[in-house]
């Protein structure tokens, strides 16, 4: 029986996406998503640096996994449900 999980990163920045992102891996698990909140709060502005950050965050995401960039918390909520995290694979 396979025990590795569906794991969707949620972070706000490369460097603490790999972290994860490795840390998951490492445990046997698999990252199917990273979402990158582009706001300190749902439906704020966007950062100052989010163009940046996202093209940081491009570049750091593994090829076949999906980058979601949210507008606010419902989009998130919508749609992290949608890739079944903890679901066994």
């Amino acid at each position: 029986m396979n025990d590795s999980l569906r794991i969707c990163v949620i972070s706000s920045g490369p460097d603490e996406f790999a972290t994860i992102h490795a840390a998951c891996a490492d445990s046997g698990h698999r990252p199917v998503a990273y979402f990158y909140g582009r706001s300190l709060r749902s439906d704020g502005p966007n950062l100052d640096d989010a163009g940046e950050m996202t093209a940081s965050i491009l570049n750091a995401v593994p090829r076949g996994m999906d980058l979601l960039l949210p507008g606010n918390i419902e989009g998130l909520a919508l749609t992290l449900s949608l890739f079944h995290p903890a679901s066994r694979s």
